[in-house]
């Protein structure tokens, strides 16, 4: 089967250390390993290396000013920019089906894209929408969204005239099948680990990280953004520390809330069992 794999989502480098750059790079290698032909086409590549990726992965370009983060009178037009990158990638599909013939369309849901839906339908071939989080509410709560109208008319695009619906949680199959006709189509698809490389046998570090044998320690790894659950993470630790004295908080990674999780600890009294290490590769988690 051929599978173009589409990101247009400009804020993920697929050659990048971001959470969705991994994912992304797990879930092409993934297919690849059961026989599927890929081709990845991305807006954004990173500074990363390619390494086994490399042939089969595409730059659309796309007008991506990263000056304009910092500067609120330039989001509509970051936000329009974004846009055009979708449009971008929507008319680099149907090229690409003239000279490889495309059977399945797989693409990440990003805010700005319903590029593989509308090249799915000009084509004729299926088109699979993996949804991560409800980028919608996450925008315009957690950062800036100035073009909602069109940011909410581009996601029932999307999730409408989509042929299948990935999601990761049964809350996010919710959010979906809220929005559409046809909920039957949502499917959950929990996210899953390499267990090549993440296992029981990888090397013991406990020592390393000051941890000693009867230490119950408790990870998490990602990045320490609003939404990503770090208050419920540090009240549950709290409780935990109350009847499990030698519990430990290990958090790998790094962000806006990574002072507040400091203070939070000093606060509840359990910094002494707090370790933070900062952002660490995938390669090294």
């Amino acid at each position: 089967m051929r599978i173009a794999y589409v990101n247009a989502d400009c804020g993920i480098p697929v050659f990048g250390d971001k959470g969705g750059a991994v994912h992304i790079r797990e879930m092409v290698r993934a297919l690849r390993e059961i026989g599927c032909d890929l081709r990845l086409l991305s807006t954004r590549l990173g500074s990363g290396e390619p390494g086994d990726l490399a042939e089969l992965t595409e730059h659309v370009a796309a007008a991506y000013d990263e000056k304009s983060r910092a500067d609120p009178s330039a989001r509509e037009a970051k936000e329009r920019s974004h846009i055009s990158a979708a449009e971008a990638v929507e008319t680099r599909l149907v090229e690409l089906n003239n000279t490889w013939p495309i059977d399945l369309i797989y693409e990440r849901y990003s805010l700005w894209s319903a590029a593989g839906v509308r090249a799915a339908r000009r084509i004729g071939v299926p088109v699979v929408l993996e949804v991560n989080a409800p980028l919608l509410i996450e925008q315009a709560e957690h950062r800036q969204l100035v073009l909602k109208h069109i940011a909410g008319k581009i996601e029932q695009e999307a999730f409408g005239g989509s042929t299948s619906i990935v999601v990761v949680s049964e809350s996010l199959r919710n959010y979906v099948a809220k929005k559409i006709v046809h909920g039957s189509k949502v499917s959950v698809l929990g996210n899953g680990v390499d267990t090549k490389k993440f296992n029981p046998l990888v090397d013991d570090c406990r020592s390393e990280l000051g941890f000693a044998p009867n230490h119950y320690v408790v990870g998490f790894t990602g990045s320490l953004k609003n939404w990503h659950g770090v208050d419920t993470l540090m009240k549950s630790f709290r409780q935990l520390h109350e009847t499990e004295p030698n519990a430990r908080l290990l958090v790998v990674g790094d962000g806006p809330k990574r002072g507040w999780i400091a203070g939070f600890a000093e606060g509840a009294g359990i910094s002494n069992s707090l370790s933070m290490t900062g952002w660490v590769g995938h390669d090294k988690l």
